[in-house]
């Protein structure tokens, strides 16, 4: 309720300018669009991490609102265990995708 969902050229040339300052690419990257929006969340307030039910080879870690970029490194860690070995080297069972409506 009330997040303003409009866009500005300024945020536009702050995030390119800040993005361009970590990769030469973004100069001459295409832009084919721009948004204001908040982050996915789920249902439970706790992140979907690991591997799909009923998928080979899928992996999913998405939900983690606007805390993505603090988590990015633990959750990047046990995606790379899994996606390697099959395991995450750390517990994430509480993030399991099996309580979600994704079984269906």
């Amino acid at each position: 309720m009330g997040f303003d969902r409009s866009t500005t050229p300024e945020a536009r040339e702050l995030l390119l300018s800040q993005g361009a300052a970590l990769s030469d690419r973004v100069a001459t990257a295409s832009i084919s669009g721009q948004t204001a929006c908040l982050r996915p969340i789920t249902p439970d307030g706790r992140p979907y991490v690991g591997a799909a039910p009923r998928w080979d080879n899928v992996f999913v870690a998405a939900g983690h609102a606007s805390e993505g970029i603090h988590y990015a490194p633990i959750t990047a860690f046990a995606m790379a265990g899994l996606i390697a070995n099959g395991k995450s080297p750390v517990d994430i069972s509480a993030l399991n995708l099996d309580r979600a409506a994704l079984t269906a």
